[in-house]
């Protein structure tokens, strides 16, 4: 007997040891069974309950045969309250025995309970636990335990009882379940080599307590054994809920099909619940009598059976049937070692294991195609259907874990469909009979049936948008046809499932998730086995989450409700629903276009289709409204006596909360909806008039913008957000991590050094253990002022860092804190001196200021500065200020860096410069946990280190938090934003929605960073690396012995262990130079796979897909106050230049192979992350939809044509509806941060601005390089510093600036084509309507050409400007130019 498991978190042991139990205590000889136990997780709790289940088998197996118990599986028989009546009445004691019994498995269970919660088994110093200690569980050796031996001398017996845990290595392919079943074959035919096999899953128990007797009937009973290769029990379950909402027990279908094939060579093998004959899983034919292998031609046997001469024997044995006749073995341990040989990993290399012997490989579906193999040799099977069933099973519930499930099982149909074994091929092939090549066709063309299921059920929605029809009309006698078929197919369904004693509630259920897993899981596993067919990925085996609960529990999670999650799986299902209810609304308010003569429209047939679907997938419309969990909680912990082990009460470090909206996310499915009404309109408008080219490009832009909503919605739909507690720091954790800090600088005249100087310090300030904590700063500038200006304010920080943790000052960056005109007062009042040490405190500060403003005049040298070249230098790095331990006052350590420049070398930029500062850290201080911020982002909450922590830290699972993306935000910003910098509101939203799928993408600054992602190792990385592949290190990272070290101590998971922080780090000067050296990355897989990505301007963006890809996620702080606040650029031509910038990096990487939509079937990235990546990466496209769309009203106004349903049109309502609702609801969300209506519009109005000019250009930049012309080219953002006082009369008006880039051109072109078609319009200079009638422009127009107007009102004020705030003349030349002629343009096409 064989019990298969592989994760003791998805398959409780408690699950397993129910299962072994139950089949210990079946009605058979106990010294003719043997019951081997696979464990693929290797887990020494697997193991410790096994041993503790035989301990008690000795009481429970006598037991079930003294009272004749029926069900033998424990957790069944004692889920009743009350002790049932023994089948003998006559036997007294009965009840004493049964609490007695009870009482002894609850006590197993608490035992297993504490050995889960442990996640260890005590004491591995005994021989019995050693070889579990530090395994590791996908690369030990092969472990195999014979926990109980049915020796002779026994009295009280039970059947052998064996733990198998094979050998695995990373190199090594280990095949999944089939190759634990084929371990499990040659290990049983080494020590028990039982002719015939039972296989059952972890978690289906013997039922009927007779089941082997049963199959024993067939297999030997039935006169001719090729008639009975396998005895197939039909799959069943226990725990299905009435009316089993979520068609799991499909108990009726597979009863009727398999019973179907059952009548011709017999069902298929379906993976459990199933009793072999050992040598057709040897692969031999029937009645195979011409040759019987004796044992002389070796060389065959080995390269068919593998090397081990003792597993050799036993085949041959098998295959000259004297197996059967033979005693069964007592005394197997003496094959331990024998068994260990046969179960590594290397056994099966140069054999016919997996292809013509064993269970076959190559497909998810391992039973289905080893079934396939066995028929094709001419055997047959039979269907075992007993009273009791003999085996149960644990149904998954509804929601994500069924669709995985289904979509396994689906892909891994269609691998044997498109493999050697296509069934019809076989026909002629082999011995599959016809008939049975037709019902296995039938069985593995099930997914691609979701292809014609899927279109089917688009065809209604279709027909009631486009008003025609796909079905007779009621009034055609042929309709009938597919009334009668509809009605006799369901009715003779239905008749079935009555006949089984199913209610009408239970097939209507089953009726329903067919549809739904068809357009779900079924659609899923054919696009997946596309993508392996093409070769971009292959099959991942997904194992199916096991629980186990009593039929007494009914709590109230167990409705029968769905859940869900952001699988792409139920894209599909949501999108048709969504359509078909879009359908039903545009019939319901009498919006279709008229039907093509006669009575050609959409008629009952099409709505009536429409509603079925709606009905079909009804769990979705209730989802659609729902908040939370929809069914009954996944976990083992909450579903089976386990749940008693629960961790210790812990303070909560950080906590996740939904934040969604009802009326928000109404609001947005009614503007996709009413985008859905537009397009609607617009395909209504080409097929009346024909497609010409003004209705097919407004078609083209309003769809471009329904997708663009689209990605919106599907991103905001489950906003999160993160509350941190850092207050339960200390009282969580005995030491704080260690950090490493790293500020960025590139240019000492763009990027000021007071103003890295005062990021600094806020960040050598916070409120954090200074020894810690080290500062890096790298200057890609070179700068000899920088280094001086740090010098110095690591003189000043002596002084400033002791003044503001003494005073709780809250606002650490000092010109922030003394642009106040007064001395602000501090927290505690009670402190006497303060004023006093204020004024000396600002005074130092000014000093500083002082110091730094004559050094940049006067250029203070330095011997490693003299004579230097930005662009052509070797490595510096110096340590400013170093933390030793005989300092009473300490700051953090602070180093700067000017990484190794040369003419001939890429410097790769910002992205080259963070991977620098990575290495360099490593190597001196090696903290487990990074913070990046640019120079000009000072760090504004003193607590923002704790709070990082509190996430990286307090999320349970590593693979949940790789990094912490704190909010962007600016202290400069001017009143009302004028200039639209402040984005807080769309990023809060966005990010806060991407927070609720894999998390908010990585920024470039104000960044918490796990070290072991910017490595590029996945989550949960078991393989740790120990130092031995030194050569895969050095291809990896590179050549440095000493940084390689620190990496196996970050990936070994050593760094956060680490009891001191590094305090002396000027002895690593050397190390940190050599992989600061421009040559280091030279063939290592730094930009690549290893630290932040090369190739795009945004390196930021490219790298926080690449850690989602790999199967990361991340996280959205926004503490309060903000955690660092920046310096926005002035609007004009700096922050024209710095959205071009990142318009083009986005496009780089949406053009590049990390393209989110593939990514999604190539990696872990989530279907709904990845849409939120394309709607940021697609950002700048849409300026070409945006830039035709605000020409188009200026065009009708010219040519006196119309784009918008005239005002007496009843369908005007739905651009003016469109237009009204999507801008209150983004007016909405400002107001609820606490934003003005001049702030909504101000950002609107630039939105319009940035999109018609920079985004412009970076894609016309993209195109240009994508021919090959260019290469982009990184241009830094320029830095000023200004005090909160400062109230020049530039501050006060908040006006442009202008200069002559040509990214003026566009907006200020189309601003003067607005303006002529506008006066074209009030001067009556209008064409007449090329149709005549009302055909001509209306008052639709004319508003849009306004409010074009109004959103490029800083141009029509540039216009009339002067020196810098006037557009320049050269521009307004071009620009009228283009205008000029433009206009004829339009009169030429609109006559032609």
């Amino acid at each position: 007997m064989f019990v298969t498991t592989a994760d003791p978190l998805l398959e409780p042991p408690l699950v397993t040891v129910n299962t072994v139990l139950s089949l210990l205590a079946v009605d058979y000889p106990p010294e003719k069974l043997a019951c081997y136990v696979s464990d693929d997780g290797c887990s020494p709790v697997t193991f410790y309950s096994l041993v503790e289940a035989s301990k008690f088998a000795q009481l429970w197996v006598p037991f079930c045969k003294k009272y004749n118990v029926q069900v033998r599986a424990p957790f069944r028989y004692f889920s009743a309250p009350k002790p049932p009546s023994p089948d003998d009445h006559n036997l007294s004691g009965f009840e004493q025995e049964w609490i007695k019994m009870k009482d002894e498995y609850e006590q197993l269970c608490g035992k297993i309970e504490n050995a889960a919660h442990d996640l260890m088994v005590g004491p591995y110093s005994s021989s019995e636990y050693a070889d579990f200690k530090n395994i590791e569980r996908n690369n030990h050796p092969s472990i195999v335990k014979v926990i109980w031996e049915n020796k002779k001398d026994q009295s009280s017996s039970l059947p052998h009882l064996v733990y198998i845990s094979r050998e695995k290595r990373p190199n090594y392919p280990h095949h999944y379940k089939a190759g634990a079943l084929n371990v499990l074959t040659r290990v049983s035919g080494v020590m028990t080599n039982a002719p015939f096999m039972l296989n059952v899953d972890c978690d289906m128990f013997a039922n009927n307590p007779k089941i082997i007797l049963h199959g024993v009937c067939l297999l030997v009973g039935i006169k001719d054994e090729q008639d009975c290769a396998f005895v197939q029990c039909p799959q069943m379950f226990y725990n299905v809920l009435k009316d089993d909402p979520f068609g799991n027990q499909v108990a009726v279908p597979f009863a009727i099909f398999k019973a179907g094939m059952n009548g011709i060579q017999g069902p298929p093998y379906a993976g459990t619940g199933c009793f072999h004959r050992r040598k057709t899983i040897y692969g031999i034919p029937p009645n195979h009598h011409d040759v019987h292998i004796n044992g002389t031609d070796s060389r065959i046997m080995e390269e068919r059976f593998g090397k081990s001469t003792k597993f050799r024997e036993s085949v041959v044995k098998i295959l000259n049937g004297s197996g059967e006749k033979e005693h069964f073995p007592c005394d197997i341990s003496g094959t331990i070692e024998s068994a260990c040989t046969v179960a590594d990993c290397t056994y099966e290399n140069s054999t016919c294991w997996g292809k013509e012997v064993g269970l076959m490989y190559g497909s998810a579906s391992e039973d289905v195609l080893t079934g396939i193999r066995i028929h094709k040799m001419g055997w047959k099977s039979v269907m075992l259907t007993p009273n009791p069933p003999a085996f149960l099973g644990n149904a998954p519930p509804g929601g994500p874990i069924s669709m995985i499930q289904m979509k396994r099982w689906g892909t891994g149909l269609l691998e044997v469909l498109f493999s050697k074994h296509f069934p019809i091929i076989s026909v002629f092939t082999s011995q599959l009979h016809f008939r049975q090549a037709l019902a296995y066709l039938s069985m593995l063309i099930w997914p691609l049936r979701s292809i014609p299921d899927f279109v089917y059920d688009i065809l209604s929605a279709y027909c009631i948008i486009t008003n025609s029809h796909f079905l007779p009309k009621v009034q055609e006698p042929v309709v009938y046809i597919p009334v009668s078929l509809f009605l006799i197919h369901n009715l003779n369904s239905l008749s079935q499932y009555l006949e089984y004693g199913e209610t009408i509630r239970a097939w209507w259920n089953a009726q329903r998730m067919a549809r739904i897993l068809s357009v779900s899981s079924m659609l899923f596993a054919t696009l997946s086995m596309i993508v392996k067919l093409f070769g971009y990925s292959e099959t991942v085996f997904e194992i199916t989450q096991k629980t186990q609960s009593d039929d007494d529990e009914n709590d109230a999670d167990k409705v029968a409700r769905f859940t869900f999650d952001e699988s792409p799986m139920f894209v599909p299902v949501t999108a048709l629903l969504m359509l078909h209810l879009t359908a039903l609304a545009i019939w319901l308010l009498g919006l279709q276009r008229p039907a093509r003569g006669g009575d050609g429209g959409s008629g009952l047939g099409e709505i009536a289709g429409s509603m079925w679907v709606v009905l079909s997938f009804w769990p979705f419309v209730k989802g659609l409204f729902g908040k939370g969990k929809y069914v009954f909680s996944f976990s083992f912990l909450k579903n089976s006596r386990m749940a008693k082990a629960k961790a210790p009460t812990q303070l909560r470090l950080c906590e996740r909360v939904s934040s969604k909206s009802i009326i928000r996310r109404t609001l947005d499915v009614t503007v996709f909806c009413l985008f859905l009404c537009l397009l609607s309109y617009r395909l209504n408008s080409l097929s009346s008039h024909g497609f010409t080219w003004l209705p097919l490009l407004a078609f083209l832009c309003e769809s471009s913008f329904a997708f663009t909503w689209f990605l919106n919605l599907s991103t905001r739909w489950n906003p999160v957000e993160h509350k941190t507690y850092p207050e339960n720091l200390l009282s969580r954790l005995n030491e704080l991590p260690p950090v490493d800090m790293f500020v960025t600088t590139a240019d000492s005249l763009l990027e000021p050094p007071l103003v890295t100087v005062n990021t600094v310090l806020s960040l050598l300030a916070v409120d954090y253990p200074p020894e810690k904590l080290a500062c890096y700063v790298s200057d890609d500038g070179c700068s000899s002022v920088t280094f001086y200006s740090l010098v110095e304010a690591s003189k000043f920080a002596q002084l400033w860092v002791p003044f503001c943790k003494k005073y709780n000052v809250q606002v650490r960056a000092p010109f922030q804190y003394f642009s106040a005109a007064k001395s602000p007062p501090p927290d505690d009042h009670n402190l006497s001196g303060f004023k006093q040490e204020w004024i000396k405190m600002k005074d130092e500060y000014e000093q500083l200021c002082g110091k730094i403003e004559n050094a940049a005049h006067a250029s203070s040298e330095y011997a490693d500065f003299k004579n230097i070249d930005r662009n052509n230098h070797p490595s510096l790095v110096k340590v400013i200020w170093e933390n030793k331990k005989d300092q009473s006052s300490s700051l953090p350590h602070l180093v700067y860096i000017s990484r190794e420049k040369r003419p001939n070398y890429l410097h790769h930029y910002k992205a080259g410069a963070m991977n620098v500062l990575t290495r360099v850290s490593g190597v001196m201080t090696n903290a487990p946990f990074m913070l990046n911020v640019d120079c000009d982002m000072f760090a504004n909450n003193p607590k923002i280190i704790l709070h990082g922590v509190c996430l990286l830290v307090g999320i349970k699972d590593e693979q949940d938090c790789a990094f912490v993306q704190c909010l962007q935000i600016f202290y400069n910003v001017l009143k009302d934003d004028p200039f639209g910098n402040q984005v807080t509101v769309p990023l809060a939203i966005f990010g806060g929605g991407m927070a609720g799928i894999q998390g908010p993408s990585y920024s470039g600054t104000g960044c918490f960073h796990r070290r072991k992602t910017i490595y590029g190792i996945p989550p949960n990385h078991d393989d740790h690396i120990n130092g031995t592949d030194s050569r895969i290190l050095e291809e990896r990272f590179g050549k440095s012995t000493k940084f390689r070290e620190s990496v196996v101590k970050i990936l070994n998971g050593s760094g956060e262990k680490e009891e001191h922080f590094p305090c002396d780090i000027s002895g690593t000067i050397e190390s940190a130079c050599r992989v600061a050296d421009s040559t280091y990355e030279n063939s290592t897989c730094w930009g690549t796979e290893v630290g932040l990505l090369y190739g795009s301007a945004t390196e930021d963006a490219l790298t926080g897909l690449r850690i989602h890809e790999m199967g990361w996620k991340s996280v959205m702080l926004i503490p309060n106050p903000p955690g660092f606040l920046g310096n926005a650029p002035p609007g004009g031509p700096i922050a024209m230049t710095q959205m071009k910038r990142w318009g083009t990096g986005l496009l780089e990487i949406l053009f590049s192979k990390h393209f989110p939509i593939v990514s999604v079937f190539t990696s872990q990235l989530h279907f709904r992350q990845a849409l939120a990546y394309l709607y940021m990466l697609t950002w700048a496209l849409r300026s070409i939809p945006e830039f035709v769309y605000v020409i188009l009203p200026s065009y009708c106004i010219i040519t006196n044509s119309h784009l918008l349903p005239k005002v007496q049109e009843p369908v005007v309502y739905i651009p003016v509806s469109l237009f009204l609702i999507h801008n209150l609801n983004s007016l909405s969300q400002y107001l609820k941060y606490g934003q003005t209506i001049r702030a909504w519009w101000n950002a609107q109005r630039m939105a319009r601005i940035i999109a018609v000019s920079s985004l412009l250009f970076a894609t016309l930049s993209m195109i240009v390089k994508l021919f090959g012309y260019s290469e982009t080219v990184f241009e830094i953002t320029q830095k000023i510093q200004s005090d909160d006082d400062e109230n020049d009369a530039d501050k006060v008006a908040g006006r442009f600036t202008f200069d002559e880039s040509p990214m003026f051109v566009p907006v200020t072109a189309l601003l003067m084509l607005h303006l002529t078609a506008l006066a074209i319009w009030l001067l009556g200079l209008q064409p007449p309507p090329a149709r005549g009638g009302d055909s001509g422009s209306g008052l639709v127009e004319i508003l849009c050409s306004v409010w074009v107007v109004l959103s490029f009102w800083p141009f029509v004020k540039g216009l009339f400007g002067h020196g810098k705030y006037g557009i320049p003349l050269t521009t307004i030349f071009k620009s009228a130019a283009l205008v000029l002629l433009f206009v004829p343009l339009c009169l030429r096409i609109s006559t032609d």
